[in-house]
């Protein structure tokens, strides 16, 4: 399930955003004891100056688990809004549900293991320099 997040403010970034939505999800009353790590994809358009644009889309595999997210994180329901708070500022996000997502999406989460926002930094770093390594042998 894809899940809109509006009301981003500027100074928030996608580090803060993927650490409160990783805790969000595997926490109760979302995440169950004895239940695994929920992998999710978050995607954060950014303007020129790297900032966010004050959206994201996040895509949760499971449904069961999206539709608790969205019960207890959602600011209508006002039980635990999904809110950054950093450096004496706090940004409350409204959540909206955006659909099912890209099929091949989901199927990747389900297939993958949870990532910590280090590991996730690690790999893309290495398929960084993998890709680098390899443009670098073709020319």
């Amino acid at each position: 399930m894809e899940v809109l997040l509006q009301r981003i403010d500027p100074w928030v970034t996608e580090e803060d955003l993927y650490k409160e939505i990783a805790s969000a999800l595997h926490s109760p009353p979302v995440r169950l004891s004895g239940q695994d790590l929920v992998n999710f994809r978050l995607i954060v358009p950014k303007t020129t100056r790297d900032k966010n644009k004050g959206y994201a889309y996040l895509t949760i595999a499971e449904v069961s688990t999206a539709t608790a997210f969205l019960e207890y994180c959602s600011t209508e329901r006002k039980r635990r809004p999904l809110q950054i708070v950093r450096d004496g500022k706090a940004n409350t996000l409204k959540l909206i549900p955006n659909g099912w997502g890209s099929a091949k999406v989901v199927r990747s989460l389900l297939e993958g293991a949870y990532e910590s926002w280090e590991d996730r930094q690690r790999r893309i770093e290495k398929e960084g320099c993998a890709g680098a390594d390899r443009g670098s042998k073709t020319k």
